[in-house]
């Protein structure tokens, strides 16, 4: 339901915000603009968030930030949960943050095998660890 909502919403305010108001409302690493990234998120009636933008936050956590995968994860799950916030496949998007804090794929990879639970898609791929596990994931469900 609450998705239903949120695509009427956004058809007619859209807002999209960019991974850095994303680091900043998490992060709190600058007082300033944590209030300007909560002002944005928390008063915001419906924001999108773009799968590449998750990627791009997920990617500087754990890169420049050097956050432990399982953290990243579990700080991501909470915070896309926010009622105001849009996914267009939120449960594919949760999939892969799961996917990710417990496998050592990237995250774009784990997008991949998120989708691939899905029997109707099919993910091609020359990467072969990606494969083993998208066949692994297939096999068991």
């Amino acid at each position: 339901m609450r998705s239903q909502l949120g695509w009427m919403l956004w058809k007619r305010n859209m807002e999209i915000v960019d991974a850095n108001i994303i680091l900043r409302y998490l992060l709190g690493d600058s007082n300033e603009l944590q209030q300007k990234a909560s002002k944005i998120i928390d008063e915001s009636l419906c924001i999108l968030i773009l799968e590449e933008v998750l990627a791009e936050v997920v990617y500087v956590l754990d890169r420049v930030y050097k956050l432990e995968r399982q953290e990243i994860a579990q700080t991501l799950l909470l915070f896309i949960k926010k009622d105001n916030l849009l996914l267009h496949n939120q449960e594919t998007i949760s999939s892969a943050l799961l996917f990710y804090s417990d496998q050592k794929i990237d995250f774009v990879d784990s997008i991949l095998l998120a989708y691939s639970l899905d029997k109707s898609n099919i993910i091609h791929t020359l990467d072969k660890k990606l494969l083993r596990l998208i066949n692994s994931v297939k096999s068991n469900s």
